[in-house]
């Protein structure tokens, strides 16, 4: 039996792989920890996996308002003065202190684990990186080339700070981890010549300790009217509150009945009520069979549960890895993707009643479902064993 250290941060869809790999490599007999932070205790609780972190409550609520940061490399720049700086240090001894001499595996999230690859560094402890989307493997180039270019000198001075020499080929030092993971079946998307080597596919992961449960008893008869639902993620953007109201516009439109979810209230339209329900939050499964659409906002977590459910999907993406799971959804034939210039409501009216009436995406929802159904992480987790 050996330890496993999983190290992750971001929102929802950053930890569910995670849980979702822990909870197999656990099954198979080894000692796991989640490392990551405070806010997500519960779900590792609910997984039956042991928790560490570094940072509290205000930290994280900050760190997920700054996420707007994210779009630009001036931003990210920001951002990595904001938060992933000065919490390095916490984090790096968080890690250390979970290391278990001669019999330790770290997986740590591909972007934002600096602290991970130091202490992979100087205790010699096998690390794997963790691509979550599709879209960080494919754009790995334009990764080594921001952390040279706009971060370099000061991970340069955070390294001389722990005793490790300056990175002085960013390409070689950032295809240090033993392996590669990517959190997508093979059948998703094909491997490109700027994909790291030592590749593995994890699959899509879902967490039903978290997704599924009893839906509300004020809930029950609105699904009768079989209501859309409505959801942009756990996250916190500008983008999010045009979203949710160009969404439940469309909705009204249409004579659509839907349940929108939304845990910041801030971003709640002034005008819902009647045929359009809000909730903070909701199992996901337990949901999705009642409803004929979704609507979201191309996040993993909100895509993959769709595709468990065979529910077809408009997509109204923007930024991160979003709007490249929205095109290879769209190319599947499980949804429809229109980006911010054509967020109006006749249109995402128009685009629900295409998907609901077309045979071609019952089809192909109903292959998809079956295809992650029968997702099997034993490879992936010969694949970290094997480190």
């Amino acid at each position: 039996m050996s330890r496993v250290l999983l190290i992750t941060k971001g929102t929802y869809g950053d930890i569910v792989p995670f849980v979702v790999l822990g909870s197999a490599l656990k099954a198979r007999g080894h000692d796991v920890i989640l490392i990551s932070q405070c806010h997500y205790a519960p779900m590792a609780k609910r997984a039956g996996l042991e928790f560490d972190s570094w940072d509290t409550e205000e930290q994280y609520a900050a760190f997920v308002a700054d996420f707007d940061l994210l779009q630009t490399p001036a931003g990210m720049r920001r951002f990595a003065h904001s938060h992933e700086f000065p919490q390095l240090q916490a984090e790096y001894r968080t890690i250390e202190r979970q290391i278990r001499p001669a019999d330790t595996v770290m997986l740590a999230r591909h972007i934002g684990s600096l602290a991970a690859q130091f202490v992979s560094e100087r205790t010699n402890t096998p690390l794997g990186s963790v691509f979550i989307a599709v879209s960080q493997a494919e754009c790995f180039p334009v990764f080594v080339a921001f952390q040279q270019q706009i971060l370099g000198e000061e991970i340069n001075e955070r390294r001389r700070a722990f005793g490790l020499p300056n990175v002085t080929n960013w390409e070689v030092w950032s295809k240090l981890p033993r392996r590669f993971f990517g959190c997508w079946p093979a059948w998703f998307a094909s491997p490109s010549p700027v994909w790291p080597d030592r590749f593995t596919n994890v699959g899509f992961g879902h967490d039903e300790c978290v997704e599924t449960g009893a839906l509300p008893p004020d809930l029950l008869d609105f699904i009768r009217e079989n209501p859309v639902l409505i959801s942009a993620g756990t996250g916190l953007s500008q983008h999010s509150r045009k979203f949710y109201a160009a969404a439940a516009d469309a909705c009204r439109l249409s004579g659509t009945a839907a349940i929108l979810v939304c845990r910041h209230e801030q971003l709640v339209p002034h005008q819902i009520g009647g045929s359009i329900r809000w909730f903070k939050e909701l199992p996901f499964a337990s949901l999705m069979p009642h409803v004929p659409v979704v609507i979201h906002h191309g996040g993993t977590g909100t895509f993959v549960r769709a595709m468990r459910g065979g529910v077809p999907q408009v997509i109204l993406a923007w930024g991160a890895d979003r709007p490249d799971n929205a095109r290879r959804l769209e190319e599947l034939r499980l949804a429809a993707h229109l980006p911010p210039p054509r967020w109006r409501p006749e249109e995402i009216a128009a685009a629900m009643a295409k998907l609901q009436s077309s045979r071609e995406v019952a089809v192909a929802c109903r292959q998809a479902r079956e295809a992650v159904m029968s997702n099997d992480l034993a490879e992936a987790c010969k694949a970290v064993e094997s480190m």
